[in-house]
């Protein structure tokens, strides 16, 4: 069973649909199984996982335990359940608080035991300087692609350019050729689909940059299909709260549905939303 960390998910429901479907025979009576350890019925299972019923503080906290997640993981599991089930904004300004901090106090742990699957330093320059070393090793995934006058072709750059950018992806351990009994083939199969880089990494600007610029270039050719949409919003600084944790719902939504959907074809999301009022102002 594939381990899914419940501090990517904001929405416990969310997570306990996607822990589930990563158990053995996509986790089929698994739900009578929690229904018992939360001493409950599978029909209320069910509703909470679908709907619009929540776990008390006691079920979450039998649920975690039957999640098998350790000490902190059960805080930050049960700690996301209370912020979902607060009926004030008050209340969910004190756990998303709360909440924020234990995925900072996690993040720095993670730093201190060294776990990361990431790029060493010099590969991470190279890989966030252009829009396409990201691009081209996803688009490995895709058949048509998984070739270098695939990538050639697809890119619309030079046989020299796309020879580069697969070396570098090759040496970085993050594709490799195929091979087909034991003879290798002139394709190539991702080994690291995700690869990861800290938030206060002075290459995240870069990375969010390379991908608004290509957008940029997009937008000047208005292909029909594409969505480009931009706003400015007035609104109360309840609903800004609420506009946020919405956005956030729906970003992971849309992972969980990329996760099952079949590798044909390569698109950008680029997600914005920021206040642009200087709250220093008298």
């Amino acid at each position: 069973m594939s381990y899914i960390s419940v501090y990517e998910f904001d929405d416990y429901k969310i997570y306990l649909n996607e822990h589930l479907r990563h158990m053995p025979n996509k986790g089929r009576g698994q739900r009578r199984l929690l229904a018992q350890a939360l001493g409950c019925q599978v029909p209320f299972i069910s509703h909470v996982l679908n709907g619009g019923y929540h776990f008390s503080v006691e079920q979450a906290s039998a649920c975690a335990h039957w999640l098998a997640l350790n000490d902190a993981e059960a805080e930050f599991f049960i700690l996301i359940v209370l912020r979902q089930r607060s009926s004030t904004q008050q209340s969910v300004v004190f756990f998303e608080r709360q909440i924020k901090r234990r995925r900072k106090e996690e993040s720095a742990l993670k730093k201190k035991v060294k776990i990361s699957e990431g790029l060493s330093n010099e590969q991470q320059i190279t890989y966030y300087s252009d829009w396409m070393y990201a691009a081209v090793h996803l688009a490995m995934l895709i058949d048509s692609i998984n070739t270098l006058e695939g990538v050639r072709l697809a890119f619309s750059i030079t046989k020299k350019r796309a020879a580069q950018i697969i070396e570098f992806l090759l040496e970085s351990n993050l594709i490799e050729y195929k091979t087909v009994n034991g003879k290798t083939q002139n394709q190539f199969s991702v080994k690291r689909p995700m690869i990861h880089i800290e938030k206060e990494s002075l290459l995240t600007p870069q990375h969010h940059i390379n991908f608004r610029i290509k957008a940029i270039d997009e937008i000047k050719k208005r292909k029909e299909g594409d969505v480009h949409y931009s706003a400015a919003i007035s609104l109360s600084e309840k609903d800004f709260e609420k506009l946020k944790n919405k956005v956030g719902q729906m970003l992971q939504e849309m992972a969980q549905l990329v996760r099952d959907s079949k590798d044909e074809t390569l698109v950008v999301l680029n997600v914005d939303l920021f206040d642009v009022i200087n709250r220093d102002i008298t």
